[in-house]
């Protein structure tokens, strides 16, 4: 399926291999852009770059910013995008949850509940069409 997706986590390796599993066609098979970044202020970078954003995850607690900053973020810039959070910490859900994410992932989670997620949004946005 051809999406563009922004993953934003401070923990890098979580992000690069949920990346590379999202774009593996043994995981989600994403044909359009996976973009990683490892900060707030790296996310802010990308997104003066892009010009299409389907899906977003996010980590809800990072250095220099977290998830509700990300998110606010990128709903500026693209209001229907679909909001994926990720926390370790399941405490954080009321505080995420004030933000409107879509779907909310607890660290540690399987490849399948993000492909999941990311159906929802496909659905989403063909019942949107």
């Amino acid at each position: 399926m051809k999406l563009n997706i922004l993953i934003v986590d401070d923990e890098e390796m979580l992000g690069n291999i949920l990346g590379m599993n999202l774009r593996s066609p043994r995981g989600a098979g994403i044909t359009g852009s996976v973009i990683v970044c490892a900060s707030v202020e790296q996310a802010r970078e990308k997104l003066q770059e892009m010009q299409e954003l389907s899906v977003l995850f996010t980590d809800w607690e990072m250095p220099g910013g977290g998830g509700a900053e990300v998110i606010r973020m990128v709903r500026e810039k693209f209001p229907h995008v679909f909001v994926i959070a990720m926390t370790g910490r399941p405490t954080n859900a009321p505080a995420i949850h004030e933000h409107n994410p879509d779907a909310l992932l607890d660290k540690p989670f399987e490849l399948a509940h993000a492909i999941e997620a990311i159906g929802k949004s496909v659905l989403r946005k063909t019942a949107a069409a």
